[in-house]
């Protein structure tokens, strides 16, 4: 990126300075983060954005005199599972790996007390007035999201699976890989284990995104999530909506398309607002992704 020699801005604080101050800016695309995380701590790159909490939390250790800003972010990561294909269109198999997970566990050792400890919704808890916060669901729906493994075998027995199953994840190598292999951990403690294989960004879009050639799950990069959308409430109906191109599980589902199509039809905020917050009730309540 070249600075415009013309641009008409001046800084608000010396307004006898023409912006940008900055002329060039080199915006490099490293896929191993591990050699991204390598070039800043030697110079060779001056920032670098949407690192894990491990990796922000060695940073501080090794370069202290590195500038660290936690910037919040809506997207929660999940697991998606192919909602078309054996096990995962079984409701039972899904809530089950939802409960397998002990979010309060990774909150608090994984991310440092420094991520929400409950499940996100469709809609981001950071959108108030909109969707359904975990802290408004009933209860019998908040028990399906809590970390109960015993009741995760029932279900995987119930589905068919008394043994539990093998399965795989295509993850982006811009995900938080070193969370998937926790949760890899948690699966294996009921009977689902899981292999992993990680794909160049450019790769894993093509194969999961475009082409659906995964047949089990995926994984999105970090703040790419299939949950805790901040983009504009009726937007946020495609989500799920069969054909949709953001719709990596391959959701089919006549009640949640209705939403759109109810959404679309409304005269009034407040008709809009009770479609997404059906959606978003409807979403936990089919546990189409998983929620991290």
């Amino acid at each position: 990126l070249t600075a415009n020699p013309n641009y008409w801005g001046t800084d608000e604080r010396y307004p006898q300075n023409k912006l940008p101050y900055i002329s060039t800016i080199v915006d490099l695309i490293i896929p191993n983060q591990a050699t991204a995380l390598a070039a800043l701590r030697t110079g060779k790159i001056t920032a670098i954005d949407s690192i894990t909490a491990q990796d922000a939390a060695g940073m501080q250790q090794t370069n202290p005199n590195i500038k660290q800003v936690p910037v919040p972010i809506g997207n929660c990561n999940t697991i998606d599972p192919r909602n078309d294909k054996a096990p995962y269109n079984n409701l039972q198999v899904r809530e089950a790996l939802q409960m397998s997970i002990n979010l309060p566990q990774i909150a608090q050792t994984y991310y440092n007390g420094e991520s929400e400890t409950t499940p996100e919704p469709l809609t981001s808890s950071f959108m108030t007035g909109w969707g359904a916060p975990y802290e408004t669901w009933p209860a019998d729906l908040q028990a399906q999201y809590a970390y109960n493994p015993t009741q995760a075998k029932v279900l995987l027995a119930a589905a068919g699976y008394p043994s539990g199953f093998n399965t795989d994840i295509v993850a982006n190598s811009g995900a938080d890989l070193e969370l998937l292999q926790i949760v890899q951990s948690f699966f294996s403690s009921v009977g689902v284990n899981m292999t992993i294989t990680v794909m160049p960004s450019a790769s894993f879009s093509s194969y999961v995104m475009v082409n659906h050639s995964n047949d089990a799950l995926a994984m999105r990069a970090i703040s790419q999530g299939a949950l805790g959308l901040t983009y504009y409430p009726i937007r946020q109906l495609t989500k799920f909506q069969t054909g949709a191109s953001s719709n990596d599980a391959v959701v089919n589902d006549p009640t949640f398309n209705a939403f759109y199509t109810q959404a679309l039809a409304a005269t009034s905020t407040a008709q809009v607002q009770a479609a997404v917050t059906a959606a978003n009730l409807y979403v936990a309540q089919q546990h189409f992704v998983i929620s991290l």
